[in-house]
């Protein structure tokens, strides 16, 4: 009989837990190993969508990085901020403001290879934040990443309206309309130099700035937004 896409996918599964189980005797005296091995593994599992299994090999991981390669380090941070994201897929942002703070901590302590590992730190805070209601927090949280962001050498333009977008958020829950609007035009024009103006990415940040140009009566903004948006 032929495969479901189901089937596929518990085949894939059923493999990905085979080898994760068998992982610390295997390596057992290259530790170094066993945390590649289970950051890659993590990696999977939050493509897959299965953010619990990816947790625990991020759990797993993080001892065997602390001692390897530091505490501090940027992998460290890397697996603490990869957890904050699944615990916030997960609807736990409590857990995810845990991780998601103790990365930022050590991310200002290491000697990081690069900036970007903080502000991603920021981001994921500021992401937590947001979820939990604390929106001046998550406000404080997400600007410093943006302001450590125009610092960087390279800037990761996902990460920035990641940002960008949580801000947005913010204000508008605070019923701080103009704010709000002002990231909208910040998302539209930076998704449209990044992506390309045909970019479905684009054109849903430009349809986001249409409608909320329309909802502040800015009309003529509006019409001159909406030039060249296929119909919907």
């Amino acid at each position: 009989p032929q495969s479901t896409a189901a089937d596929v996918l518990n085949k894939m599964l059923d493999g990905l837990n085979e080898t994760s189980s068998g992982l610390h005797e295997q390596f057992v005296d290259h530790p170094e190993i066993e945390a590649e091995v289970r950051w890659d593994l993590a990696n999977v599992y939050d493509h897959l969508g299965k953010y619990k299994d990816g947790v625990e090999q991020l759990r797993q991981a993080l001892p065997l990085v602390e001692k390897s390669l530091g505490p501090n380090s940027d992998r460290a941070v890397g697996i603490l901020g990869m957890m904050a994201q699944a615990y916030r897929q997960l609807e736990n942002p409590q857990k995810a403001l845990e991780a998601a703070t103790e990365a930022q901590r050590r991310a200002l302590l290491g000697n990081l290879q690069s900036e970007l590992s903080v502000v991603s730190a920021f981001s994921r805070a500021g992401a937590a934040l947001s979820q939990l209601g604390r929106f001046d927090e998550a406000i404080v949280a997400l600007n410093e990443g943006m302001s450590r962001a125009r610092k960087a050498n390279k800037a990761d333009e996902p990460v920035i309206l990641a940002m960008l977008t949580w801000l947005q958020a913010c204000e508008n829950a605070k019923g701080n309309s103009t704010g709000a609007l002002e990231h909208t035009r910040q998302i539209a024009a930076r998704s449209q130099q990044h992506w390309g103006r045909d970019n479905e990415h684009t054109v849903g940040a430009r349809s986001n700035l249409v409608n909320a140009l329309i909802k502040s009566r800015l009309f003529d903004e509006a019409a001159t937004a909406a030039i060249d948006l296929p119909e919907t």
